[in-house]
């Protein structure tokens, strides 16, 4: 044990600033490269494409609510806007490019974050990004790369406030004071700039049939076992992350490469999000959405979430993390 320790000890002392910023900088532009290659416009093929096009209505002096209504209801996309007015002032500075341009950029800034979050751990955290859930996300250009990577980077937890449902299990894990003021701001801007926003983002949200807590699905009650070891980050987050709602499908599960402590365990996780992968391609959740979260779900649960809550109870009741701290400073 001890031996093993002082191996991961000289792993991660020998990842320097300058060393993870390189690699962090060298993946992003990577999974930009890739985004760039495979994402074509105008067909909306993410939720950030009707994020994009809200910030562009917001820029035109619109009301991107109403805007991207109007789109839905054309047929221009798949959703009305279920993004609270953050993730629309967010969006701002990507949407004065064209979409295939921000569309990579978002891509590329995600994923150099995150790799600089699972460097953290050592150079085994970048098996992270060999996960199922993480090439989902980069492949349908998600916010869970973002989000997942402002614990181990607390200014960037103004994020969490743009999809503060998965923002609040990762806050309740790793709370920050730098994170929470920011949330606040960027709410505030938000407000100013949107004044009406709640109701129209409750509306839609709210009609969404695919999103529910995790703890509604069959057998996800089991997932609150976490709470017993709840003076450990990667338990809480687990915990509340079971009681907000979500879609369930794989890119939504990011926030899982937390978990691991070891390069075992990470590559543990790597390869059930991989079997978890299988069945969600042959499913294919990009038709009949819903009745494919149910199908997909029980494999979830077995096969990833399950095996997340066993690292969980194995381990003591202890606030010990040596890899994302608490910042509440």
């Amino acid at each position: 044990m001890a031996v093993r320790a002082r191996i991961e000890g000289s792993a991660v002392a020998s990842l320097t600033t300058g060393r993870r910023t390189i690699v962090a900088l060298a993946i992003g532009c990577f999974a930009a490269a890739v985004v760039h290659a495979g994402h074509q416009p105008p067909v909306p093929k993410s939720d950030w494409d009707e994020i994009w096009a809200a910030g562009r209505a917001l820029l035109d002096g619109l009301d991107p609510y109403a805007a991207l209504a109007s789109g839905y209801q054309a047929n221009q996309f798949n959703y009305p806007l279920v993004y609270p007015a953050p993730a629309v002032v967010i969006a701002v500075p990507f949407a004065l490019l064209p979409l295939q341009s921000a569309l990579w950029l978002w891509a590329g800034v995600g994923t150099a974050a995150l790799t600089w979050a699972l460097l953290a751990r050592g150079w085994w955290g970048l098996l992270g990004l060999c996960s199922a859930f993480y090439i989902h996300a980069l492949l349908s250009v998600q916010w869970s790369p973002l989000l997942s990577a402002a614990v181990a980077v607390p200014a960037l937890g103004f994020v969490w406030a743009a999809k503060p449902t998965i923002g609040a299990a990762l806050f309740a894990g790793w709370p920050s004071r730098p994170a929470i003021i920011g949330a606040i701001a960027i709410t505030a801007v938000s407000f100013a700039l949107i004044p009406g926003w709640v109701r129209p983002f409750l509306t839609a949200s709210l009609a969404m049939p695919h999103t529910s807590p995790l703890v509604l699905r069959p057998g996800g009650f089991l997932l609150l076992l976490s709470f017993l070891r709840w003076r450990r980050p990667e338990a809480r987050m687990l915990g509340v992350f079971a009681l907000v709602p979500q879609t369930a499908l794989l890119y939504e599960m990011v926030p899982l490469l937390l978990i691991p402590h070891t390069w075992r365990e990470m590559l543990m996780l790597v390869g059930l999000s991989i079997v978890a992968g299988v069945f969600a391609f042959r499913e294919d959740p990009s038709h009949h959405l819903s009745l494919a979260i149910v199908t997909l779900w029980p494999i979830f649960l077995l096969v990833v979430y399950l095996p997340c809550l066993f690292l969980i109870l194995r381990r003591e009741n202890t606030s010990e993390n040596t890899h994302f701290p608490q910042r509440w400073r």
